[in-house]
């Protein structure tokens, strides 16, 4: 499959000293918490090294197509700062919640008649891009924008 992908996401944001206390004039730094909605979509071509479980002396690598979308919701915490007049810095850290839903296709690897090889993290990764990773997961996020006031 060719790598492509597509994300959307929208926030909403309360500046909490400014509601808690009208000024005219704005601070350098504004504290906020938003509600972030996001989407993801995107499709590529992965891996799984396996050994069936009856012979574990023999090694397969598997290559199949992975299609994910992801859709959710985060609660954010962040600063507003302003650096200058012009530049604005936002750190931000988030929770939330998501729904994954991966399809894979072309795969012949299967968890209840084979064992998944590899060492270190590869394992965990591996597992990420297969249909038994869809659901509902608790999400974390964190980050830092820069922006440029026109």
């Amino acid at each position: 499959m060719k790598s492509k992908g597509f994300k959307a996401n929208i926030e909403g944001r309360v500046y909490l000293f400014k509601l808690l206390q009208s000024r005219i004039q704005s601070k350098r730094n504004e504290f906020y918490v938003g509600l972030q909605l996001f989407y993801r979509e995107n499709e590529s071509t992965n891996s799984v090294d396996y050994s069936p479980r009856e012979d574990e002396t023999k090694l397969y690598a598997d290559y199949f197509g992975t299609k994910r979308t992801a859709r959710g919701f985060n609660i954010t915490f962040g600063n507003q700062i302003s650096v200058s007049e012009k530049i604005i810095l936002e750190p931000f850290i988030g929770l939330g919640m998501m729904n994954r839903k991966i399809n894979n296709s072309d795969i012949e690897y299967n968890e209840t008649e084979d064992t998944r090889n590899g060492t270190g993290l590869k394992p965990l990764f591996q597992k990420l891009n297969l249909e038994e990773s869809s659901g509902n997961l608790f999400n974390f996020c964190f980050g830092l924008r820069i922006g440029y006031r026109l």
